[in-house]
């Protein structure tokens, strides 16, 4: 079932903010055989750090935090943007992007996303101003091809074999952030009498 026959294009454009029309143009790109839309899935690892890099481009106001997740069979700390799956999961619900999940011989299993058919059509929609972004974040600045995204022992790398180019992605780069607190006094109700805990 199209786009159109549930709800037009234009509309669906018009519903989709700033991150999710890119997000979906950027997995559109990875998703692109021989210039076809669709044919091929994004693995979830490279996701996450195109996206990581995306934020620390300015293509995506997005948030991010260190989390546990599991990388090349173990568990390994990473930068997170939970908007950004937020917005994947909002892709998910419009029935612009599909899942697939996968597994390896030694039995760990992740996912891989691609477009719909429906999220095709919304793709070729996209405006330019959010097109745009999107280009310079995954071409090639040398060559113009789109980049290859590895994840390897210590990060994931954004590569170009041909022009020797290799971006890390930063999602290893975890942040120090420092806190200050201050003491308050806990009240607690006596009777009718507010006083602060340990005032006799």
């Amino acid at each position: 079932m199209s786009v159109s026959s549930k709800e037009p294009v234009e509309e669906m454009i018009k519903k989709l903010t700033t991150g999710q029309k890119r997000l979906l143009f950027m997995i559109g790109l990875y998703s692109t055989v021989e210039g076809e839309v669709g044919k091929q899935w994004l693995k979830d690892l490279s996701l996450k750090g195109l996206i990581i890099r995306g934020i620390r481009d300015k293509v995506f106001d997005y948030d991010y935090a260190p989390a546990s997740v599991m990388y090349r069979g173990t568990r390994k700390i990473m930068n997170i943007s939970q908007e950004g799956q937020n917005d994947l999961n909002t892709l998910r619900e419009y029935g612009l992007v599909e899942r697939l999940r996968l597994g390896t011989s030694r039995h760990f299993y992740f996912n891989a996303y691609g477009l719909s058919p429906e999220g095709v059509e919304v793709f070729s929609a996209i405006p330019q101003k959010d097109r745009d972004p999107i280009d310079k974040l995954i071409h090639c600045g040398k060559c113009g091809k789109i980049y290859e995204v590895i994840p390897e022992a210590e990060s994931i790398y954004i590569i170009c074999e041909s022009c020797n180019v290799k971006i890390n992605s930063e999602v290893d780069d975890i942040e120090s952030v420092s806190y200050m607190c201050s003491p308050k006094w806990l009240k607690v109700k006596l009777e009718t009498e507010w006083k602060p805990i340990g005032e006799e």
